[in-house]
């Protein structure tokens, strides 16, 4: 699913609600660019089998919240599998995030609140 909806710039919504991602492993660039879409709700997803993230949604200037209680990191295990992952996303405000989730061996690799 890596750059599945990469610039799609005017989508500005999507159901992901029957995505079958049991097996999933791959989310870089999934919604890179998606400069339109203000709202994704990744609820349903299983990402426990995810190692990398990268650049997921890079470039989604118009995203205005995600919550991130889904994500569960413990396959990432380089940094630059995380890189750039909310870059540009001046609006954003992240929910329910686990910081233990979005650390690499005891660092966290990104400041989640501050994005730009």
């Amino acid at each position: 699913m890596g750059g599945m909806f990469r610039y799609c710039s005017s989508l500005t919504s999507i159901d992901l609600s029957n995505f079958n991602t049991n097996n999933l492993r791959y989310m870089a660039m999934m919604f890179q660019c998606c400069s339109s879409l203000t709202y994704i709700d990744l609820s349903n997803f299983d990402i426990n089998n995810i190692y990398d993230i990268s650049h997921m949604f890079e470039g989604c200037s118009s995203l205005t919240s995600i919550d991130l209680s889904i994500f569960n990191c413990d396959k990432i295990k380089e940094t630059k599998d995380m890189e750039d992952m909310f870059k540009g996303c001046d609006k954003l405000k992240i929910q329910n995030i686990k910081h233990k989730d979005f650390k690499i061996r005891g660092q966290i690799i990104m400041d989640l609140n501050k994005s730009k």
